[in-house]
């Protein structure tokens, strides 16, 4: 990237975005008037300290995507950051004792994807996400290889403003005050992604009654055999989509249950052989999809099955599935296999 980027002083937007850029000019720190900085799938491994001088930076994305939908963080990030006092956008970042502890000089700071934290970096991280008041976005991963968790209850005042909140780490059951308490008050609350979360106790009470709750995602989160969903909560939810629930063989839906909800994803729930118990009282759902479920629940869903009634009336119901590398779909709906090249990604909410 040549140097005389540093003389475009008024540029505000600057994407280097899927290139090969391995080394960042010392002149990028000349862009005072600079506000985005998207260094995502680029090839450059960290900053330059000069960062500090871009005051008026709003939004630095530095993450590049990695295998299994994993995006991996630039490694060597500046302490200098966390002077930036106008930072917005924050992804994604290593975490280490001094980026949990800088961290929340962000006061300003709406959206914040932060990864391989570890359980002693957990605690000092709570403490500065208390102090990000206008905090709407926020992404922690803990150490993919480990025994710690990512411990919560230190939080005693969540961001009140928090809309999307992806936790994906092991969470610790928590005594009453704890973690589960705090996540019943967020109240602004849009999307909840809990991944590899091992949770023991079913832990929907705890989000049934959040009113604005429309995406649920559950992947390798809970332990247990049974989910209920209890009759007049989560009354916005839309989409909800549980994956590799490995213990799952029950799943029961009350009346009045998710009134709105349109969506179902069930992927690798490999114990989970018969339909979820009142799914016929959602009457505003459009699609039932499966991937990889067992033959008992998909044989009770066709013509002649005990189960084929209850979706009839959902507008489209199809399994994926994979063998010798190629994937398979099947309409319930409209009798019928075919080949397709790969099975749709369940993308996650914007």
């Amino acid at each position: 990237m040549p140097n005389e980027v540093g003389n475009l002083f008024n540029l505000r937007f600057l994407s280097l975005r899927s290139t090969k850029v391995k080394v960042l000019p010392k002149s990028l720190a000349s862009l005072q008037n600079l506000q985005t900085l998207d260094l995502r799938n680029c090839s450059a491994e960290k900053l330059p300290s000069g960062v500090r001088k871009l005051y008026n930076l709003r939004h630095l994305l530095i993450s590049r995507s990695g295998k299994n939908d994993i995006w991996l963080p630039m490694q060597t990030v500046p302490r200098e950051i966390f002077t930036l006092k106008h930072l917005q956008t924050l992804q994604r970042i290593v975490s280490n004792n001094e980026v949990v502890r800088h961290v929340g000089n962000l006061m300003q700071i709406r959206s914040l994807a932060i990864v391989e934290v570890s359980e002693t970096d957990g605690i000092e991280l709570c403490a500065s996400i208390k102090r990000m008041r206008f905090l709407h976005q926020l992404y922690v991963q803990a150490i993919e290889k480990g025994e710690g968790f990512l411990e919560l209850n230190s939080i005693d005042t969540p961001p009140p403003f928090l809309e999307k909140l992806c936790l994906r780490a092991r969470l610790r059951a928590a005594p009453s005050g704890g973690w589960l308490d705090w996540f019943s008050s967020l109240t602004n609350l849009r999307v909840l992604i809990l991944r590899s979360s091992g949770l023991s106790a079913d832990p929907l009470p705890t989000f049934q009654y959040l009113p604005n709750l429309t995406h649920l995602d559950l992947r390798k989160a809970y332990n247990g055999e049974e989910l209920c969903f209890k009759g007049d909560g989560f009354t916005s939810l839309r989409k909800l989509c549980l994956f590799d629930l490995s213990q799952l063989s029950q799943i029961k839906i009350e009346e009045r249950a998710m009134q709105s909800l349109q969506r179902i994803n069930l992927v690798r729930c490999v114990k989970l052989k018969t339909l979820p118990q009142g799914i016929e009282y959602l009457t505003k759902l459009q699609v039932l999809q499966l991937k990889e479920m067992p033959n008992e629940l998909l044989e009770s869903m066709r013509g002649q099955g005990v189960s084929h009634k209850k979706i009839s009336r959902i507008p489209l119901v199809r399994h994926f599935t994979q063998s010798d590398g190629k994937w398979t779909l099947e309409n319930f709906l409209q009798p019928g296999v075919f080949s397709v090249d790969k099975a749709p990604r369940i993308h996650q909410p914007s």
